[in-house]
């Protein structure tokens, strides 16, 4: 079992920090490998929603810009569209009526509550708010509702930009999806969770204080690598008379 190393990345670096952390690199049969692997899926998807909660910029990791399901084919009087799967943020949607190059428009998303017009209102392919030039979406129950309805097929007429969930780690070679100098954070979580109902209680406390420390120092990173201004620090001028 790897301790892990500098740069700790690899699902195998992850489970010998773990073991580290909750000091069980000599008897490794408790927790076991499939406890430690579960316990470090969870922590990585708690991480990166707090990632998403804190850190608003469009700077996203893990994200789909209208590509694998979120490139959604048109069909012809169908209104209602899936979410991509695994979807955990909205960000932008594209529709193209026609299938022509460069004719695609962006959807403009609003609240049901603003549509006047009724949305059972959609014989003949009505349009209730929309229009093809200024097309909107109403999200809802796992659906996108597009108006107007499109009245022909178009592959991949729909282009969603969203942030879906990651995948879990499972092969010894696979990594997280943020920032590699932050992956210990997930070992810290997946501890801290052990730890919990066993302790010994000042190891636990002070897992949960290193976990703290290292979220904070991996929330400010994100919140400041997107700032296109720098602090530039001049030697103060003294007078020699």
């Amino acid at each position: 079992m790897q301790l892990g190393s500098t740069a700790s990345i690899l699902l195998s670096d992850l489970m010998g920090l773990f073991r580290h952390f909750c000091n069980k690199l000599e008897d490794t049969s408790v927790p076991s490998d499939t406890q430690i692997k579960a316990l470090l899926n969870q922590a990585q998807k708690e991480v990166q929603t707090f990632i998403i909660t804190s850190s608003l910029d469009d700077w996203k990791e893990n994200a789909t810009d209208g590509t694998g399901t979120g490139s959604i084919s048109l069909v012809d009087g169908t209104n209602l569209y899936a979410f991509p799967t695994d979807l955990l943020t909205f960000d932008r949607a594209e529709i193209n009526y026609t299938g022509d190059t460069n004719a695609a428009v962006l959807a403009r998303v609003v609240k049901m509550q603003e549509i006047d017009g009724a949305l059972v209102n959609t014989n003949n392919d009505n349009a209730i708010y929309g229009s093809k030039a200024n097309p909107v979406i109403m999200i809802r129950d796992g659906y996108l509702r597009i108006d107007p309805i499109p009245d022909a097929n178009v592959s991949a007429g729909l282009k969603i930009y969203c942030q879906i969930l990651v995948t879990d780690l499972s092969g010894s070679t696979d990594e997280p999806v943020f920032a590699k100098p932050f992956h210990d954070v997930i070992a810290l979580n997946a501890a801290k969770r052990w730890l919990l109902p066993r302790g010994p209680k000042e190891l636990k406390n002070d897992i949960e204080k290193e976990y703290l420390m290292r979220r904070d120092e991996m929330i400010n990173f994100y919140a400041s690598r997107n700032q296109s201004d720098s602090i530039n620090l001049a030697p103060k001028r003294r007078s020699m008379n």
